[in-house]
C-alpha cells in the first residue's frame, strides 16, 4: 500500500508539496532501489496520515502518533526519507497537554 500525503499545507511536519508520497519523491524509489531495504519510519508516517484523516486534520488530536514519529526519526533520521519534515527538538505530547488545557480553558470562558 502506498501512501499519499494530504493536501493539507499547513501541517509542519509534512513536506511542502501535495500529491507526492509522503515518504519523498523518486529518490526513494532510488533509495529502495539500491539499499534493498524498507525505510524503517514509512510505518510511522502512514499511521500520522490515518490519524489526520480520521480527526479532520486537526494536528493536535494526532500529537501522540506524531511523537511516535519523531522517536523513529531520532534513531533512523539518517536512513529514513520519512523523517525530513520532522522537528526532532520537538516535544510533541508535552505540546498536546498545553494545547488541549488552553482549549478547555477558552471553552469554558466562552461558555460564561
Amino acid at each position: 500500500m502506498q501512501c499519499k500525503m494530504p493536501t493539507a499545507h499547513y501541517l509542519t511536519f509534512l513536506p511542502s508539496t501535495a500529491n507526492t508520497n509522503f515518504c519523498g519523491t523518486k529518490n526513494y524509489s532510488f533509495f529502495m532501489s539500491t539499499s534493498k531495504s524498507k525505510d524503517p519510519c514509512k510505518a510511522a508516517a502512514c499511521k500520522i496520515q490515518t490519524c489526520l484523516r480520521e480527526h479532520s486534520y486537526d494536528e493536535v488530536k494526532c500529537y501522540d502518533v506524531i511523537e511516535d514519529m519523531r522517536q523513529c526519526c531520532l534513531k533512523w533520521h539518517k536512513v529514513s526519507l520519512c523523517c525530513s519534515g520532522i522537528q526532532l527538538d520537538r516535544d510533541y505530547k508535552a505540546e498536546k497537554e498545553t494545547i488541549l488545557r488552553e482549549r478547555e480553558t477558552a471553552r469554558k470562558s466562552n461558555a460564561h
